[in-house]
């Protein structure tokens, strides 16, 4: 458990994820 390993986790909590993601969702 490294503690670079937590801030990618909150960069995916961040709101700009679900944005990315829908992204993505809408791609496939």
């Amino acid at each position: 458990m490294s503690p670079s390993n937590l801030p990618p986790l909150k960069q995916l909590k961040l709101p700009e994820d679900p944005v990315h993601f829908a992204k993505t969702s809408s791609l496939t």
